[in-house]
Formats: C-alpha cells, sequence, structure tokens
C-alpha cells in the first residue's frame, strides 16, 4: 500500500475521492499520494493540489480534479455542479500547481531535478474526445481512464508525454 498524506485525507468533494480510491489501489509500497496538499508559492501565491502521485524512480504526477458535469464548447470549458455553472481553466490550474510543486521541491531537493507533470480528472464524464489545444485528450482521465487508471499513469512515464 503507498504512503498517504495525510493518513486519513479529508475529501473536499466524491469527484476527489473517487479519484483518489482508484490510483491508491494501483499504486506500490514506496510510492506516495498527497492529498489536498497547500503550498505558499512566492509567484502563485497559496495553491491547492488535489492530488500529487509520488512515484519512486520515476517522477510525481499533479492531478486537477473537477466533479460533476464538464463540457467544452469549442473554446471554454465548462462545469456544471450543485454550485450552478461556471467557465472553469482545468489545464491553467494543474500546470500551476504542477509548476508550484516543483519549484517548492527544487529549493529543498539535493537530488536534481525531479520529474515532474499534469493531468486533469473528469471523474463523471466519459469518452471525451475533444480538440481542446490547451487540453489534449492525453491530459485527461475520465471516468473510462479511471478503470485501468496505473496503466494511464505508467504511459505518462514511459511515453514522450512526461515534461
Amino acid at each position: 500500500m503507498a504512503k498517504i498524506y495525510p493518513k486519513n485525507p479529508q475529501f473536499r468533494n466524491k469527484a476527489e475521492e473517487q479519484v483518489f480510491n482508484a490510483i491508491v489501489q494501483d499504486l506500490g509500497a514506496d510510492d506516495a499520494i498527497y492529498c489536498n496538499f497547500e503550498i505558499s508559492d512566492p509567484q502563485h501565491g497559496d495553491v491547492e493540489i488535489d492530488l500529487a502521485v509520488f512515484i519512486k524512480n520515476r517522477g510525481i504526477i499533479v492531478i486537477e480534479i473537477k466533479g460533476g458535469h464538464i463540457s467544452f464548447d469549442g473554446t471554454d470549458w465548462w462545469q456544471q455542479d450543485a454550485k450552478g455553472s461556471r467557465i472553469i481553466f482545468p489545464s491553467a490550474q494543474a500546470r500551476k500547481n504542477m509548476y508550484s510543486l516543483r519549484d517548492l521541491l527544487r529549493n529543498r531537493w539535493s537530488q536534481g531535478n525531479v520529474r515532474t507533470d499534469w493531468i486533469v480528472a473528469f471523474p463523471n464524464y466519459k469518452n471525451i474526445e475533444v480538440g481542446s489545444v490547451q487540453l489534449p485528450k492525453n491530459k485527461i482521465l475520465d471516468a473510462d481512464d479511471l478503470e485501468a487508471v496505473g496503466q494511464e499513469l505508467n504511459e505518462y512515464f514511459a511515453g514522450d508525454l512526461f515534461l
């Protein structure tokens, strides 16, 4: 079982818990997952990372999770949930969170740069086929992907998708 921080995570919504449960079962004993990790970044201010997955000898994937109904109108991403309907910027948020974490680690880590990347999870949505430049399909985990999320994460480490 992977190391989980905090030990008993308090999720902000069901979508976060759903993605966590799918991922944690596929992690090894030497891996770690940080839930709702809050940091202060001099450039980006306070950021909250939904999930940061640390995979031994591979790297870190920062995951931004959006629940509810998600749609893309050709220009903007929309989220509709109990709070209403609004435009969201999931790729920008995920990138900002990844860079904030990467900068934090660079300032405290003496082993060189850590491989990092970001993805966005839409656990309530299936078969997202979108041509968004800001958020291409290979950066999205949808409900179908969660069934084999370990394979999806390993593809990031194996291919050229990993930054």
